[in-house]
C-alpha cells in the first residue's frame, strides 16, 4: 500500500479518490492545517510517505537547502481540469516515478523525474 502525505493544496475529492483506490493518504488540511512547508516535509520523511503537492517550495528545500527528502515528491505543475484530475494523474503514474525522485507532473503526458541524489553534494 502506498502512503501519501497530501499538502493543503490538493483537492479533497482527489484525496478521497486515492483513498478509495487503497492508498493511505494523510491530508495536511485535515490533520495540521497551516503547517509550515519545512514541517510538512519533515512529516513526510518521518512517516516515509510520498509528498503530493502543488507547491514548488519543497524543491527549494530539498535541492537548495539540502533538506532530507521523503521517498518521493509528486510535484503537480498543472492547473487541474476538475477536482478529480490530480487523483487521475497520480493513479496513471508509472512505477519509476515513485522512488527517489521529485516527479514533476506537467502537462497530461509529461513527467520529469529529478533524482534526489542531485540534492546532495558529492
Amino acid at each position: 500500500m502506498r502512503r501519501i502525505l497530501a499538502d493543503e493544496n490538493v483537492p479533497l475529492p482527489s484525496i478521497n479518490a486515492l483513498r478509495d483506490q487503497g492508498y493511505q493518504v494523510d491530508a495536511i488540511a485535515e490533520v495540521a492545517s497551516g503547517l509550515l512547508d519545512v514541517e510538512v516535509l519533515r512529516k513526510a520523511v518521518q512517516t516515509e510517505a510520498t509528498l503530493l503537492t502543488f507547491d514548488r517550495d519543497f524543491g527549494a528545500l530539498i535541492f537548495g537547502e539540502q533538506a532530507e527528502p521523503p521517498p518521493c515528491v509528486l510535484h503537480c505543475r498543472f492547473a487541474p481540469e476538475s477536482p478529480m484530475d490530480t487523483a487521475e494523474r497520480v493513479l496513471a503514474l508509472p512505477e519509476a516515478a515513485w522512488n527517489g525522485y521529485t516527479s514533476l507532473m506537467q502537462d497530461r503526458d509529461v513527467i520529469r523525474n529529478r533524482p534526489f541524489s542531485t540534492a546532495r553534494p558529492s
